[in-house]
């Protein structure tokens, strides 16, 4: 066995969708529909009941609404609600100042930009961050053969982000399943595709907290989102769960978050170059 970890030029940027790199889905949907989001709650989600998974629940209730307006939840309606999403202030040009901040450490390093998401596919591919990043993993909808959404196909929720971070982190297969199978014995860390401490991951709500402990207690960044400057599920979280910086959601020049994110960039390519010194022995 080797006596230094591998050299490994590669990190990697994880991104929550809603309320991290963009505005609220849901609220878009309820905004192509000419509801406002508490009259939806009301209306639909809260009627729905107990004993829920809060995302199944969700899509549920968003496709109620569609069917009882008569605009159902179809492709053609995710076009239309996308164009009510808010792409945050510096998002555009995040890959490339990431890039730039890594590539000043360790000029060969790749970095890859990822989403990973509680929110919906259909809605995400219609943004400009479906060009900007290099993979997206969401939850989805299944549609009949009229293109209407009668359920949902796929769900990422608290332990899935989890799961889906230490799969992508091991190069596993993550379209194969709702839950990637992580759990090989025999996996070696020479075959990782990216270090854990080479991970940064970037999220803001309750649905995060797993993957901040995944990130963090494996020796990678965890940087939370909120507008108000104070993380709102602070109670809910455990010692494990704490984040390196909380942010508001501003990637533009000179902004907190962007400073924090490129100095992240600048650390994962540094533990990258020094593995390069212990190469092979």
């Amino acid at each position: 066995m080797p006596a230094t970890h591998p050299y490994i030029p590669r990190i990697a940027f994880i991104f929550d969708f809603d309320s991290t790199l963009a505005s609220d889905t849901v609220d878009a949907m309820c905004a192509a529909w000419g509801l406002d989001r508490d009259e939806w709650e009301d209306a639909y989600n809260s009627q729905m009941g107990d004993n829920w998974d809060g995302i199944l629940k969700r899509g549920a209730s968003l496709i109620a609404c569609g069917n009882d307006r008569d605009d159902p939840v179809t492709r053609d309606f995710f076009g239309r609600a996308a164009n009510e999403i808010e792409i945050f202030e510096g998002v555009e040009k995040l890959p490339a100042r990431l890039s730039k901040a890594a590539r000043n450490v360790l000029p060969e390093v790749e970095v890859e930009m990822v989403v990973l998401s509680s929110g919906y596919i259909e809605m995400i591919e219609r943004t400009v961050v479906e060009d900007l990043f290099d993979k997206t993993w969401a939850g989805g909808f299944h549609f009949d053969k009229d293109g209407r959404a009668i359920g949902m196909k796929r769900i990422i929720g608290h332990p899935e982000k989890a799961r889906y971070i230490e799969a992508y982190a091991k190069g596993l297969d993550l379209d194969a399943a709702n839950e990637p199978r992580v759990d090989d014995p025999d996996f070696a860390e020479h075959d990782m595709r990216v270090p854990f401490d080479q991970l940064v991951y970037v999220g803001d709500g309750l649905s995060d907290l797993e993957a901040f402990a995944l990130v963090a207690n494996r020796g990678g960044t965890a940087i939370a989102i909120d507008k108000s400057g104070a993380f709102d599920h602070e109670g809910q979280q455990t010692s494990d769960e704490r984040v390196d910086d909380l942010a508001p959601p501003d990637y533009s020049d000179g902004s907190e978050l962007l400073d924090c994110l490129c100095h992240a960039a600048s650390s994962a390519a540094s533990r990258a170059a020094i593995r390069r010194y212990g190469k092979g022995e």
